[in-house]
């Protein structure tokens, strides 16, 4: 980094996180206060929009989850100003930077703008305006084109970075996804909408398909509102908006239409919660505007809040808290109903209730006591060595400088990318864009490492793959059990910590075959075959082997395979039912083992191949199952249901128990 040295990285990750919480805020105030809004409705909603649960839950795990909360306001207030038939620069600057950060949100974020466009017509009809219906029609359809040129401008200045992002992609298994609905099309299971429900007015963080609401105390001022949209017709395009928002929330096929078509997802929830912010600072500004009976029933809800949180049990600050908040809206809402609260005060104790609500709703999410969020992450200071401990710097610095290209493999982290952090070449794939020959290799070789369509870890120790990747160097750690593969020569350089071995049959980037096997007998051979295949010739389909045999190149009709079976025992079973009949593997709680013995022979790699292994489960389900010879360090296999949209197809498993000299 140009601003921060490598050791103040984790140090410059949390300021960026929090500058972008700020930014989002600051985006909403800018866009409203160029719609005239109030200063302290305004402030409530930014407080609101930057501190919603998707914020809360998505911008601590992915702080670039934030960027699209900080370009949407922008984008719609670009929008506006063409509406108002004014140049569209914002929008075509807001549309170019977004589309050169990440295409996946500058995708959810254009159909969120241009739905919030057809929402604004209707505010712009020509019954309020006496226009003649004929020319507000075609004025309106001037301006749409108006603002789609102003649009496409901004893609074009984001294409430097799109366009080969879009390349990428389209060579990438994403585009290939199982598109699979958690339940129909039409409709979540039951247990999405209990959650879903809750998370409107309450710290209900179930992440189910990224669709994190929580907006407590918020929600309420939608009631009042929502009441008014008849008579006041200049809000009622923003209760069309907020309608189609929840229409696309509430069925599945509008996640899918959301997240790309790739499968279901909400991570456009930010939009939503950008919806919310803006019924909640209308809420606040027209609350004098409503009638005695609205005032009623809305502190009769406030009360009853109050009641349920404190009959909830639990956490005392949780419960409490909130009963405590809504107590407070309840009595504002009281006196504004009785004129005993001027409309400043007012909108300060609403702007208070929510500021104090975002906290207890941090405090729901991150605190120990409650969902303890904070125990999926790193400890504070741990973050950088985490990713760089599995080479150290003195096994860099030993590593012996070549002209040629080479990689480096080992007991590495299961962090992505950390190559990168490195300054060395690893053997995963840059997360989370991977080419689709890599992914159908992966499949190939059946190689355990394979996570997601989209991420590898490395070639799982196979002595013959890592020698075709130019895998060079090999590191562990001096007291780890990790088995080291085969071929592989220890050097004498280690600082005490860190063991750093050599494989002398290497390959450079670019090498030779003086063989060939057409691609159709390759793809009849099981993985250990097609593993053998590929060190004796190159592969080829039929318009490259017709050309190799013109040059002379011959083809191997029979490839040398040198595997056979190794018999072995099933000698105990721990919390798990084996069924023969069925061939079903019934795990009856966490932590079920299955132990096998087998005698390896001398000079061998030996593989355990596990054929068939599928999860039987829904949409989302997945299990990590752990194999491994005993004495060296387990291999885990990431096991997806063949009903889940990102299954990464791979259901047999072709793991190396040890690659050694010894007999055991």
């Amino acid at each position: 980094s140009v601003l921060f040295p490598r050791e103040k990285m984790e140090w410059c990750y949390n300021f960026l996180a929090c500058l972008r919480f700020y930014l989002t805020g600051l985006s909403f105030g800018v866009y409203c206060q160029y719609r005239k809004k109030q200063f302290l409705p305004s402030l409530g909603g930014a407080f609101v929009y930057a501190f919603s649960g998707f914020a809360l839950y998505a911008g601590v795990r992915h702080p670039y989850f934030l960027n699209p909360m900080i370009y949407l306001p922008l984008m719609c207030l670009g929008a506006e100003q063409v509406l108002a038939g004014k140049r569209g620069y914002l929008l075509a600057i807001m549309a170019g930077i977004s589309a050169w950060n990440n295409l996946y949100f500058f995708y959810m974020e254009t159909v969120l703008t241009f739905l919030y466009v057809v929402a604004r017509m209707f505010s712009l009809s020509p019954s309020d305006r006496g226009e003649d219906f004929g020319l507000w029609r075609k004025k309106m359809g001037r301006i749409f084109l108006a603002g789609c040129g102003w649009y496409l401008l901004g893609l074009a200045l984001g294409a430097v970075v799109s366009v080969p992002y879009l390349f990428a992609l389209a060579k990438s298994p994403r585009t290939e996804a199982n598109i699979m609905f958690p339940n129909t099309w039409y409709a979540y299971p039951i247990r999405f909408y209990k959650r879903m429900f809750s998370g409107y007015f309450f710290p209900v963080y179930s992440a189910d398909y990224w669709c994190v609401l929580v907006y407590p105390f918020v929600a309420f001022f939608g009631f009042p509102v929502l009441a008014r949209w008849k008579k006041e017709r200049e809000n009622l395009w923003l209760g069309i908006w907020f309608l189609m928002l929840t229409l696309i929330l509430w069925l599945p096929v509008g996640g899918l239409v959301m997240n790309g078509l790739i499968y279901v997802g909400h991570r456009w929830i930010f939009g939503y919660s950008f919806c919310m912010a803006l019924v909640f600072v209308l809420g606040i500004e027209k609350a004098k505007t409503i009638n005695k009976k609205g005032l009623i029933v809305l502190a009769v809800v406030f009360c009853l809040a109050a009641f349920a949180f404190s009959r909830a049990g639990g956490d005392f600050y949780r419960s409490w808290g909130f009963a405590a908040v809504f107590l407070v809206g309840m009595s504002a809402v009281v006196m504004l109903w009785r004129r005993l609260l001027a409309e400043t005060w007012f909108q300060s104790l609403m702007v208070g209730c929510v500021l104090i609500s975002s906290i207890f709703s941090a405090y729901c999410l991150y605190s120990e006591k409650q969902e303890n969020y904070v125990a999926q992450f790193c400890e504070s200071g741990s973050a950088w060595p985490i990713l760089t401990q599995h080479v150290s710097e003195a096994a860099i610095k030993n590593l012996v400088p070549l002209t040629s290209f080479y990689r480096v493999a080992g007991d590495t982290s299961d962090q992505v990318n950390w190559g990168m952090v490195n300054g060395v070449n690893g053997t995963g794939n840059y997360f989370s864009l991977m080419g689709k020959e890599a992914y159908d290799h992966a499949l190939d070789m059946e190689n355990p490492d394979l996570v997601f369509p989209t991420w590898h870890n490395g070639l799982g120790e196979r002595a013959s793959l890592l020698s075709l990747n130019s895998v060079r160097y090999f590191t562990k750690w001096t007291d780890s059990n990790m088995a080291v593969p085969y071929g592989f020569v220890l050097r004498p350089e280690t600082d005490g910590r860190v063991l750093l071995y050599e494989n002398p049959y290497a390959m450079p980037v670019g090498y030779t075959y003086d063989a060939l096997l057409p691609a159709s007998e390759y793809e009849a051979l099981p993985a250990l075959r097609k593993q053998q295949a590929i060190m004796q010739a190159a592969v080829l389909g039929e318009e490259g082997e017709a050309f190799c045999l013109e040059k002379g190149m011959e083809s191997l009709e029979k490839v040398k395979y040198a595997e056979k079976s190794v018999p072995y025992t099933i000698t105990s079973m721990k919390k798990v039912q084996w069924d023969k009949e069925t061939k079903e593997l019934l795990v009856e709680e966490a932590g079920g083992t299955i132990t096998i013995e087998l005698l390896a022979e001398k000079g061998t790699e030996t593989y355990l191949r596990l054929k068939g292994l599928d999860v039987e489960g829904t949409w989302y389900e997945y299990v990590n199952v752990l194999v491994g010879a005993e004495g060296t360090k387990a291999k885990k296999l990431f096991c997806t249901s063949s009903n889940c949209s990102w299954d990464n197809q791979l259901k047999n498993f072709l793991i190396l128990l040890k690659g050694t000299k010894e007999e055991g």
